[in-house]
């Protein structure tokens, strides 16, 4: 009796974690019966003594698309004094300013002005470019993250303690990684 008793609660069990997992699962396919495309804009303008770049794209419908390139649009940035600079389409989506004739300065405030080739205008909201605060200090630590996917991964999250000016709506850090392995020479 105590046999088929533990062997009917075992299946019981069985049944019931295979109810569990089986029909919590539901995929959820958002409605985009309404998509509409629009201008992706990536572009970044710094006090760097270097070629600034504009990236657009176009917004897509499915996620397996491929972001789709806008070709032949006029894109400059002008400043506050009332200088424009004009980006050059070097690939396709992919506009550059001349390392030559634009730097950005801070204090000064700069505007984004988009032609596309089919003749819609965009304009930025002009934003004044803020001194780099110190850093006061800087450290890391071994992290997880999960990336869009599901999948995790492990990882160095880096913290950065500084000001933030108080006109600053948004702060930007990045970094370069270096390096340098050490392989142990072997005692022989």
């Amino acid at each position: 009796m105590k046999y088929h008793l533990k062997k009917w609660l075992k299946l019981k069990f069985l049944f019931f974690i295979l109810a569990v997992t089986g029909s919590c699962i539901d995929p959820f396919n958002p409605g985009t019966d309404r998509f509409q495309s629009m201008l992706v804009v990536d572009a970044l303008v710094t006090d760097e003594d270097a070629s600034y770049y504009c990236y657009l794209t176009r917004t897509f419908k499915d996620n397996q698309d491929i972001p789709k390139s806008v070709k032949g649009a006029t894109v400059s940035v002008a400043d506050d004094t009332g200088a424009s600079f004009p980006f050059r389409e070097i690939a396709p989506g992919v506009y550059r300013s001349d390392s030559l004739t634009f730097r950005g300065i801070v204090g000064r405030s700069y505007t984004l002005h988009i032609t596309s080739a089919e003749g819609e205008y965009y304009v930025s909201d002009p934003v004044t470019m803020l001194d780099v605060p110190e850093v006061d200090s800087l450290y890391f630590g071994k992290g997880r993250f999960t990336t869009d996917d599901g999948v995790m991964h492990e990882g160095i999250w880096i913290f950065i303690n500084s000001e933030k000016p108080a006109d600053a709506k948004y702060m930007r850090w990045t970094y370069e990684e270096y390096w340098k392995f050490r392989v142990p020479w072997p005692n022989i």
